[in-house]
């Protein structure tokens, strides 16, 4: 344990074979614990003038790519960013939170869906179509699932999975 010597105030304990424990004015505010660490007051994640600010978090031990992830307040273009890295490469936006505007949603590095003023944005990738599928009654039948389509070719499609597989209407 370490102790302000001024006035024996709680500064951090360090628990051999267990966690770390952080304290503010004699006051635990952070922890460690096997699932990562815990928070009991505000906190802050703060970047240096005109940087981003980022927490990392990696799930079992952070020894592959696929375990990283983090969270990103990017100071360039103010936006907020839940990224991770699935194949060892760079990191890969999932989902951007633009600051006073939409929120973008990406499937693979390519994004799919995107919100502004008026609603909804469904985007195909490069040389693909783009999709709304909708089940009625958790799609538990078949009869259930429907699709809505812009193909590539400039066709509008709703279909229907009533057969086993999609027929259009």
């Amino acid at each position: 344990a370490i102790r302000d010597s001024d006035d024996g105030d709680m500064l951090g304990k360090f628990i051999k074979d267990g966690g770390v424990e952080l304290y503010h004015n004699a006051v635990k505010t952070f922890e460690t614990t096997s699932a990562g660490a815990t928070t009991y007051t505000l906190h802050q994640i703060t970047g240096a003038e005109g940087g981003d600010a980022q927490l990392y978090m990696y799930a079992d031990e952070g020894d592959d790519a696929a375990d990283k992830w983090r969270i990103k307040a990017q100071a360039s273009d103010n936006t907020l960013r839940i990224q991770d890295i699935p194949d060892g490469g760079s990191w890969e936006d999932k989902l951007v939170f633009n600051n006073n505007a939409g929120v973008e949603l990406f499937y693979d590095n390519v994004k799919t869906l995107q919100t502004d003023a008026n609603g909804i944005w469904v985007l195909g990738p490069e040389n693909g179509h783009a999709e709304v599928v909708l089940f009625a009654d958790e799609g538990d039948d078949n009869a259930d699932k429907w699709r809505l389509q812009a193909d590539t070719s400039g066709n509008f499609k709703i279909g229907n999975y009533s057969t086993g597989s999609w027929v259009n209407g």
